[in-house]
């Protein structure tokens, strides 16, 4: 480190220490202010998204623009190429000595997250999508995110956690995730 730096280009600079350690028991985060900011106030790319096979495909859209479908490859965020944003973002992420499959599963989990530490928090998103459509995407804040997830994905459809009492009165219980947003409040 040769010049002064803020929080943000500090962040991408360290979190490539993460490739080199191997550990996925060390996790290096932005500050806590920054994370309280970004869970109040800041606003991210409205969209579930998958890593498929070198692409970047749509798997939920969470914006306002219902034209937008699952399963749509997004060819560039804001003028770089999916590839070039996912290389960018893989460095950084945690990892067990030279295993792909929790970077992946980062990805796949947390892409609004970690693209807004590592490129910003445009207020725009313009997305080019398979067959050269392009589209402007406004960012949006977790809370409305999670609006428009749970008006287009309800919980009912694909319940985190079901339990079920067979006919002999023997409780199964099926976990299928921990995703807040998928469980409901249990209170029996």
């Amino acid at each position: 480190i040769t010049t002064a730096m803020d929080e943000k280009e500090f962040f991408s600079l360290v979190t490539l220490l993460h490739s080199k350690i191997g550990d996925g028991h060390t996790m290096i985060l932005p500050g806590e202010v920054t994370i309280e900011y970004n869970n109040s106030k800041g606003k991210f790319l409205p969209f579930t998204l998958a890593y498929i096979k070198d692409r970047l495909y749509i798997v939920e859209n969470n914006s306002s623009d219902t034209s937008i479908e699952r399963g749509e490859e997004i060819v560039s965020i804001n003028g770089e190429s999916s590839s070039a944003v996912i290389s960018q973002l893989m460095k950084r992420f945690i990892r067990d000595g030279y295993n792909q499959t929790y970077p992946v599963w980062i990805l796949n989990h947390y892409f609004a997250a970690y693209y807004s530490y590592a490129c910003g928090q445009p207020s725009q998103f313009v997305l080019e999508l398979q067959n050269n459509v392009k589209k402007n995407i406004s960012a949006l804040t977790k809370d409305s995110i999670k609006f428009f997830r749970q008006m287009r994905y309800p919980v009912a459809a694909n319940p985190g956690i079901h339990l079920e009492i067979d006919k002999n009165e023997t409780g199964i219980l099926t976990i299928k995730s921990f995703d807040a947003d998928l469980l409901p409040d249990y209170k029996k």
